[in-house]
């Protein structure tokens, strides 16, 4: 025997045409419904780090990326789960190692500012005492 030739009747090939659509439509469901979790797991997730980030205006953070005008760098700052990163941005020079004051937020980046020589004063007085 050479080989065996098999042969579907128009209504096998119908039937399987329906369950093929049938699963690709499944399948579009399934894709649709994982990617609304994913935009609304993203909206809370925002909201989540913005309510978060919204704490931290007045506080101090330590530059560790320099911050130029008009490009960001980074930041370091404590919260109560430890220190985090975050860019951060500002209209002036502030080079790695300095102190800066978070002042708000603009387009998921805090807006900083460098610290004055009085706030620097303030601030190591503060660490010799052993304070915060």
């Amino acid at each position: 025997m050479a080989g065996h030739v098999y042969a579907l009747s128009l209504t096998d090939m119908t039937s399987f045409l329906g369950f093929l659509a049938i699963g690709c439509l499944a399948l579009a469901t399934l894709l649709l419904l994982v990617r609304a979790a994913i935009f609304v797991l993203q909206v809370l997730a925002r909201r989540q780090t913005a309510r978060d980030d919204v704490d931290q205006i007045g506080h101090l953070a330590e530059v560790v990326k320099t911050i130029r005008p008009r490009k960001h760098g980074q930041i370091r700052y404590e919260t109560d789960n430890g220190f985090q990163l975050a860019d951060a941005v500002s209209s002036q020079l502030i080079r790695n190692g300095n102190w800066v004051m978070i002042q708000g937020i603009v387009r998921h980046r805090f807006k900083v500012r460098r610290l004055t020589e009085a706030e620097l004063r303030v601030r190591a007085d503060k660490e010799r005492e052993g304070g915060p």
